[in-house]
């Protein structure tokens, strides 16, 4: 059974935005691993092909990956079972060793990760743990600092680009753009909770599946503003104040 996030005074449904923005932005899991090879398994495989499926075929498709192995498969089939023309970069910053701890102590990372192969529920405590602070800050990076680069590199780029054309009375030339992160729940989680305030990871130990994505939605709003709607899970969440507020205290804007 799939839980719901919480319904939020902020929820709101404006479908135009919604289902017609002008920059759609999907952070998602990479598909199911084997832990021993790292390889996707089958069922990795076919979820990645469904992945592909919600790809809109007449938007520009941009895709970036972690440089994880699995990552970069999922990334490889959904180009594959997808007939859009795409662009893609493998980006570091969001690899699963980077962006989920920063690692302080290169051997205790290690000694982490191996204890987290083939322990789901391993996995689910400690990342809990992770997101609620219990975890030693002299090997992992707190989940806000993360939530916060990503937010920057990610999500503020989109608003900066759109402002971009905006100024140079553009937007109407500007071509409608599907961007894809294949990434890991390291990332969806911390980015997820930041913009809510909401610890809902914590209260229901229910990480994202391959086949759910935290997705933004970016629309020129009013001049010199850009609205984002947020979606997870069937909820709607509007986080233009507090991207805006998190992009003003990084100086981004």
């Amino acid at each position: 059974m799939i839980i719901m996030p919480p319904r939020n005074k902020k929820t709101i449904y404006d479908k135009q935005n919604i289902h017609d923005p002008l920059i759609k932005l999907s952070f998602g899991r990479h598909g199911q691993k084997n832990p021993i090879t790292g390889n996707l398994t089958k069922k990795g495989k076919k979820d990645a092909r469904q992945r592909a499926k919600k790809i809109n075929p007449k938007k520009v498709f941009k895709a970036y990956t972690s440089s994880e192995k699995r990552a970069k498969q999922t990334l490889e089939i959904i180009k594959e079972n997808t007939k859009q023309k795409y662009k893609s970069a493998v980006k570091k910053e969001l690899n699963e060793n980077n962006a989920f701890v920063f690692s302080k102590n290169t051997k205790k990372i290690i000694d982490f990760f191996k204890n987290l192969a083939g322990n789901n529920k391993f996995a689910k405590r400690t990342a809990n743990k992770w997101l609620n602070h219990k975890i030693s800050a002299k090997i992992m990076r707190a989940p806000e600092e993360v939530a916060d680069e990503v937010i920057r590199k990610r999500i503020g780029l989109v608003v900066r680009f759109i402002r971009l054309k905006e100024s140079q009375g553009k937007i109407k030339e500007t071509p409608k753009i599907h961007m894809e992160a294949i990434t890991h729940a390291g990332i969806i989680m911390p980015v997820y909770e930041r913009l809510t305030g909401y610890k809902y990871f914590e209260k229901y130990n229910d990480m994202p599946n391959v086949k759910e994505t935290l997705t933004f939605n970016f629309s020129p709003y009013k001049k010199g503003e850009v609205k984002i709607l947020m979606n997870f899970r069937k909820r709607n969440f509007d986080v233009t104040e507090k991207v805006y507020e998190i992009l003003k205290q990084q100086k981004v804007l």
